[in-house]
């Protein structure tokens, strides 16, 4: 899902995140109020409801799938990833202001 903006996003900051077997959640820049996440590497599960995930629940997450996208600051401070193989995951996030 992705959003459409009225206004360009301005840039707040990126984050290479690795996930292992410890549910972990994102380390959002001050101001930020969306990101767009891609998974690098492995596999993982994700739950943007302030739950950890374990590894056999949550919304599983591949390389294979495309850019997906946490549309708000709440859901940002929400999320929680974990991975879901022997193999630690990682995430390339792209946080974003909105223009005002």
């Amino acid at each position: 899902m992705f959003v459409e903006y009225k206004k360009p996003p301005i840039p707040a900051g990126y984050q290479q995140l690795t996930v292992a077997d410890t549910a972990i959640a994102l380390t959002v820049p001050d101001g930020a109020r969306f990101a767009t996440i891609k998974i690098a590497s492995q596999s993982c599960r994700f739950r943007d409801d302030g739950t950890n995930p374990l590894s056999t629940s949550g919304m599983p997450l591949t390389t294979s799938d495309s850019l997906f996208e946490l549309t708000s600051r709440q859901q940002l401070t929400a999320a929680r990833f974990i991975r879901d193989t022997d193999n630690s995951a990682t995430l390339e996030i792209l946080y974003y202001k909105l223009s005002s």
